[in-house]
C-alpha cells in the first residue's frame, strides 16, 4: 500500500516491481515541515501520520 498520491512515487515503484495499492494519506504534509523544522523527527512524523491515516 502506498499512502501517497504522488504519481511519480508510485512510478518508481511500480517500475522496480511492486504491485502497489495507491492509497492517499490525505495529511497536510506542509503543516508538519517549516523553516525550523528538525528534519529527522519530521519525515518520521510524517510516515507515521501516514501510516495510521491508511490503516484498517
Amino acid at each position: 500500500m502506498l499512502a501517497s498520491g504522488s504519481p511519480r512515487r508510485a512510478e518508481i515503484l511500480s517500475g522496480a516491481g511492486f504491485q502497489l495499492e495507491v492509497v492517499p494519506s490525505g495529511v497536510d504534509e506542509k503543516k508538519l515541515f517549516t523553516a525550523d523544522t528538525d528534519l529527522p523527527r519530521a519525515v518520521e512524523h510524517l510516515a507515521l501520520s501516514k501510516a495510521k491515516s491508511v490503516s484498517v
